[in-house]
Formats: C-alpha cells, sequence, structure tokens
C-alpha cells in the first residue's frame, strides 16, 4: 500500500465510525444526546435529541427536563413553553422557575425524584436547567403538558447560555405517550455533550481535506 494512501484511510476511518456512533445512538445504544455548538458571540447553544428507542434502558420517553453542568451563566431559551433557569444544589430542592398562585410547580429534586448528587454525582457548583412549563394540579399529584415534549426521534435548539461549550448533561421525562404523570415517575439518562465545531473550524477541514495528498491507480502501480 503506497505510503501516500495512508491519510484517506485515516480520513474514512473518521467518517465510518462517526457514523457507527450515530447509528448505535439512534438503534437503542443511548437514549439521548446533546450538542453544544458556541455561537461566535460568546453564547453556546445546546441541542437535545431524543434517541430513546424501545431498547434502550427505560424505553422510549419524552424529554421534558434538560440540564447540563457549566462553568458560564444566563442560560435562556428561545422555546415556547420551555422555561430557563440557573440551578445549584441549594435551588434543587426549591420550586422550579419560582411560583405563584396561578402556575404552581414542584422541586428539581420531587419531578425527577432524585436528588442534587443522585443526578450529578461530580456535585457541580451550578446548572443550566431547561424545562417544559406544565401544570401541577396538587390534589391528584400529577403533571400535564400545554405543549408537546421532545419526541422519540426528534431534537430540539434553542436552548442558551452565556460562556464555553464541555459539559455533561441530565434529562428526564415520562414515559412516551403519557399525558399526565406523578412527579418523580420520570425516566432519566446523563452523559457527555458532544462539541460541534464553530463555521470557521470547519471551514479549516474542509481546507484540510483538500490539501491531502490523492491516492490513484496509477500510483498503486508504481
Amino acid at each position: 500500500m503506497p505510503p501516500r494512501f495512508f491519510p484517506q484511510l485515516i480520513a474514512a476511518a473518521f467518517i465510518i465510525f462517526g457514523s457507527a456512533a450515530n447509528l448505535l445512538a439512534s438503534s437503542g445504544g443511548v437514549p439521548a444526546t446533546v450538542q453544544e455548538a458556541a455561537d461566535g458571540d460568546g453564547t453556546t447553544q445546546y441541542t437535545v435529541n431524543n434517541t430513546s428507542t424501545a431498547f434502550t434502558p427505560g424505553g422510549r420517553f419524552d424529554i421534558s427536563l434538560f440540564l447540563s453542568t457549566t462553568t458560564g451563566s444566563t442560560p435562556t431559551t428561545t422555546n415556547s413553553n420551555w422555561i430557563a433557569q440557573s440551578v445549584n444544589a441549594t435551588s434543587w430542592t426549591q420550586t422550579m422557575g419560582g411560583i405563584s398562585e396561578s402556575d404552581p410547580r414542584v422541586s428539581w429534586q420531587t419531578y425527577t425524584g432524585l436528588t442534587y448528587t443522585q443526578a450529578f454525582p461530580g456535585n457541580p457548583v451550578k446548572l443550566n436547567g431547561y424545562f417544559l412549563n406544565y401544570t401541577f394540579n396538587s390534589g391528584s399529584d400529577t403533571v400535564s403538558f400545554p405543549t408537546d415534549p421532545v419526541f422519540p426521534g426528534a431534537g430540539l435548539g434553542g436552548f442558551f447560555f452565556t460562556g464555553s461549550p464541555a459539559s455533561t448533561f441530565f434529562v428526564a421525562g415520562p414515559t412516551d405517550g403519557t399525558t399526565s404523570f406523578t412527579p418523580g415517575n420520570v425516566v432519566t439518562s446523563s452523559g457527555t455533550s458532544t462539541d460541534v465545531p464553530e463555521p470557521a473550524s470547519l471551514s479549516l477541514l474542509g481546507v484540510a481535506a483538500l490539501a491531502l495528498p490523492r491516492w490513484r491507480s496509477a500510483d498503486w502501480k508504481r
């Protein structure tokens, strides 16, 4: 095999292994993935992908809550009916997003059924938190949604914060198709977010790929 063929082989290997990872996620390997992309203005956007199937731990579920470790600040969202909040160990046991008589909610701990360090064993200083707004019926002790969560096979961006990528995430939600549920009766999943290169970085990668020497059949015969 001619030496100049090896760069193409390495590049092809990256493509193959990357495709295999995506296939694993979508075919039952992991219930959810999160991508982080720096927007170039000091903010980073999360995209949450629901890859749960009947074969993933917990089965198919709907994502209605998303948290991520962070060294940044100011979580925001452009998604209707989703609420963003900075969360720490203290606010974990307090009402999600604040409370009013007309819009009561439960705590993050009650919603997930987990303590702060059960959800995040590393006991991070703070988190970026996002959840689909909901109606809590204290009489029946049930949560219901006014709009759709992130269903299996779907993804949702529009979750922002000020700072740089690199984090671990936690998602939660009821079994797929559930219209109301008791707080704590949710499926949860956690993992490490994937950083998506900025457009400028992608351009540089493209230039580098074009610069790779090309192997031709004539080279093989030499």
